[in-house]
């Protein structure tokens, strides 16, 4: 006779095996990560229940999160060959679109920030005496302001493009009314360049950086400190005071070598 404790087994197995109409709608709407992460909450969530009722003695669903296939992120397309990026520069110069647009991925590929972040750049936040470009620390989600030296060719785009929004509020304001472009303006006019997603995205642009300023030997924590990323046991304001003037440089220095690489392009 069958007992009710392998009854109780296989019904929960069951309910696990049988997609609850919530997750199977995740396919059509959410990448799939979303969906496995909803089946293995499902999962857990009913043979937890199970265990708490005393229906079966232990929860098989627990080593489901060190078992699932999850999906690998993908990382943002980037250039990274001299000559290919090279090109893409030439190809920024001569685009036909909005000159503030040409004028944001010229800058993105100099300044190697987040796309949002350069989106939603004011003119209150540069300082042309100086040449620094201070992000405020609630846009960034950090506890301090972001620095970021801009060199002379990025002050002479910023110049040039006080003509067409100098008036205003953001360096790149956005139409009907909006207050800044939106997130697809950058990567829309890549791909009018024929630069497809699985070739460079305006994102890329910070993959872009990292990786050939690495091969030019720059000094890694001041990369990683340019890309603002957080570093664990790394005293922030230290570092502030002391690769400031490293950083300055380095961009400096980085602007110039994309110039050459735009230069060699035949």
């Amino acid at each position: 006779m069958e007992s009710v404790g392998c009854r109780c087994n296989r019904e929960h197995v069951a309910r696990c095996r049988r997609p609850h109409p919530a997750t199977l709608s995740l396919h059509s709407r959410w990448p799939r990560i979303r969906v496995h992460d909803q089946w293995n909450t499902q999962c857990r969530a009913i043979w937890q229940e199970a265990v708490t009722e005393g229906k079966v003695p232990l929860d098989i669903a627990s080593p489901l999160n060190r078992v699932i296939n999850r999906p690998k992120k993908k990382s943002h397309a980037a250039i990274v060959d001299e000559k290919t990026l090279g090109q893409l520069l030439r190809d920024i110069d001569h685009y036909e679109g909005s000159p503030l647009t040409a004028g944001a991925l010229t800058l993105l590929a100099m300044v190697f920030t987040r796309p949002g972040e350069l989106r939603k750049m004011e003119w209150s936040e540069i300082d042309f005496q100086t040449g620094i470009w201070r992000i405020p620390a609630e846009k960034m989600k950090m506890d301090d302001d972001h620095i970021v030296p801009l060199s002379k060719q990025a002050m002479e785009v910023l110049q040039r493009l006080k003509v067409h929004s100098g008036e205003g509020k953001y360096v790149f304001p956005g139409r009907e009314g909006k207050s800044v472009v939106s997130e697809n303006t950058f990567n829309k006019a890549l791909r009018s360049m024929n630069y497809t997603h699985d070739i460079h995205v305006a994102h890329g642009f910070r993959s872009t950086a990292r990786t050939l300023l690495g091969e030019l030997e720059y000094d890694h924590e001041a990369i990683e400190l340019q890309l603002a990323h957080k570093r664990r046991g790394v005293n922030a304001a230290y570092n502030r005071a002391t690769r400031m003037e490293y950083r300055i440089k380095m961009m400096q220095d980085w602007s110039d070598y994309l110039d050459k690489l735009k230069a060699s392009v035949r």
